[in-house]
């Protein structure tokens, strides 16, 4: 299993890896809700459109 950077601004921007054909059998993506860089940027700002998505590479 690998995680790695997924999915930011609530999934407008996809900054996921794109690994090797066939070397993962499954990718899924994981709410992070905000990430602390952001939330310590803006602080006192609504936060609703900075959720975070880890992508998870699953080998089964």
């Amino acid at each position: 299993m690998l995680s790695i950077n997924g999915r930011k601004d609530s999934g407008k921007t996809d900054i996921s890896a794109c690994p090797p054909k066939k070397l993962f059998e499954r990718q899924i993506f994981v709410d992070c809700g905000v990430s602390m860089i952001d939330r310590l940027q803006n602080s006192g700002k609504t936060m609703s459109d900075k959720k975070i998505d880890d992508q998870l590479l699953l080998t089964w």
